[in-house]
């Protein structure tokens, strides 16, 4: 167990969770003015102490194909993806639209490409609200005339405005529309929530420098990116009392990044995790600096999670369906890294 327990956690949350205007114009119509770089902008939506959160490059639409078209990559995160995309077609609007207005022109913007930000405050937030998912753009005005249209053409219907920004419903979704930024939520109560967050104290947002730091440490730059809080009270590990039970210093995992990338061969998977440096002695995971290989059946994934692969959880029933997973572990000072490769189907 405390081989891998680290792994299958992190592992696992990755699969839960899955200023403005001129004389005339309307809300949102306003060319961008941001001073952040788009991940930070976007980032900043979500409130301090959020789970979770996807981060989808939407410049390479190669790549994005690629993901859909791999059914263990759409396993993994289709509690988030799936979700927007039926929210999305209810509501008429063409993702695919959607996302070519983040597609900027290369050399265009010395700032970095916009990315689809998609996330959970935790599970009960998105089981009762679904998630809310951020896309800065640079077509302010593209943004908001598509918008414009879309209520005028239904089941979108203009729903007002709110700190600049202009607000729209559907069918179990709403959107913001603000300087170039789409914000959707699974309502208008949810929107309102992350605008008061974004334009409040800097102190009670997700700290957009951890997370980029964090993402830094993964290998290459994988198209699909997820943000993980995993210890402390209000870690995703506490949502998993058996595993804890059984590895109760993954409480002592501060946070980690893990990246998506479709292979020839399946989905792979790597994780760098950093332990807290004030964790007591021997708390940590029994793994070595040099790589040890992992490799987990469906049956050891049942043991692992006991009753709680019993009930209806999306969790464990996703991470046990995508086994047998094999790769490598290793641990070095406070910074656990890991390669898994799920075999395609």
């Amino acid at each position: 167990m405390s081989r891998f327990g680290f792994l299958t956690a992190i592992f696992l949350s990755a699969v839960a969770m899955a200023g403005c205007g001129d004389s005339n114009e309307k809300p949102g119509l306003q060319p961008p003015k941001r001073a952040l770089d788009p991940r930070a902008e976007a980032l900043r939506f979500f409130p301090a102490g959020t789970q979770i959160v996807f981060l989808l490059d939407t410049v390479d639409p190669d790549a994005l194909a690629t993901l859909d078209q791999d059914g263990l990559a759409i396993r993994t995160w289709s509690g988030l993806r799936g979700n927007i995309d039926t929210r999305l077609r209810e509501a008429g609007v063409d993702s695919d639209q959607i996302l070519n207005l983040s597609r900027t022109e290369q050399n265009q913007t010395d700032l970095p490409a916009p990315e689809l930000v998609m996330g959970a405050e935790d599970d009960r937030h998105l089981e009762r609200q679904g998630p809310l998912f951020v896309l800065p753009t640079d077509k302010g005005v593209e943004l908001a005339a598509l918008f414009d249209s879309l209520a005028q053409s239904g089941p979108l219907e203009p729903a007002g405005s709110f700190d600049e920004a202009h607000l729209f419903s559907g069918p179990a979704i709403a959107f913001a529309v603000r300087d170039g930024v789409l914000i959707g939520a699974g309502s208008i109560r949810q929107l309102r929530s992350a605008i008061k967050t974004r334009d409040g104290d800097s102190k009670a947002q997700l700290d957009d420098a951890a997370v980029s730091a964090s993402l830094t440490k993964l290998p290459d730059d994988p198209a699909l990116k997820a943000y993980v809080v995993s210890g402390g009270d209000n870690g995703l590990a506490t949502a998993m009392p058996n595993l804890l039970a059984a590895a109760p210093w993954l409480n002592q995992v501060d946070d980690a990044s893990i990246g998506f990338t479709s292979e020839t061969t399946g989905l792979a998977i790597d994780v760098v995790a950093q332990l807290s440096p004030d964790r007591p002695e021997g708390s940590g995971p029994d793994l070595s600096e040099a790589p040890q290989g992992v490799a987990l059946s469906k049956r050891e994934l049942r043991s692992v999670f006991g009753s709680e692969a019993a009930g209806d959880s999306r969790v464990t029933s996703a991470i046990i369906d995508s086994a047998p997973l094999d790769g490598k572990t290793s641990l070095r000072k406070d910074e656990v890294r890991a390669h898994l490769t799920v075999a395609g189907r």
